[in-house]
């Protein structure tokens, strides 16, 4: 049997075509999908997790209870990334106000750490001094029945003086 008979029966082989076809869909499987994400747990989620168990239990953590909260860690991570991946976090109501309370707090830790200036605090103030304007200091007499302004306190010194 010569090389050319040979290639011509197996042309006409269908597992052949087959194979082939089974070959390119997953080379291209390879090529199109995204490379797994790899997770690292650092030595500073380690430490916030000990730490984290610290305050809840008022003593450190042993060596497999740190590992069953990596583990739960772990898991939690690989469970939020699939979430994400599906979608289920889009239109979620609770998402949403679990995310805007978050943002609030970041704003709110931000704003407490900026410190305005007094130029800007002097800015504001003059934009808003109709809300932060104090009448001015008063006296009255004994019986607080009259009130007295500082512009009549000459006349009412020279009045009731003792001469």
């Amino acid at each position: 049997m010569n090389t050319t008979t040979f290639l011509k029966s197996l042309a006409k082989e269908p597992l052949l075509y087959f194979i082939s076809i089974a070959i390119i869909l997953l080379g291209l499987g390879e090529i199109l999908e995204p490379p797994a994400q790899e997770i690292v747990i650092s030595e500073g989620r380690v430490e916030h997790l000990r730490s984290v168990f610290e305050r809840k239990w008022h003593r450190y953590p042993t060596d497999s209870e740190l590992e069953q909260l990596i583990e739960n860690y772990l898991r939690e991570e690989i469970l939020y990334r699939e979430a994400l991946a599906l979608g289920l976090a889009e239109n979620d109501t609770v998402i949403r106000r679990r995310l805007r309370m978050k943002m609030e707090l970041t704003a709110r830790n931000f704003a407490d750490t900026q410190d305005p200036g007094d130029r800007v605090l002097e800015k504001f103030l003059q934009g808003q001094a109709d809300k932060y304007w104090l009448p001015p200091p008063y006296l009255s007499n004994n019986d607080f029945s009259q009130w007295i302004w500082p512009h009549q306190i000459h006349v009412i010194l020279t009045t009731y003086s003792c001469s």
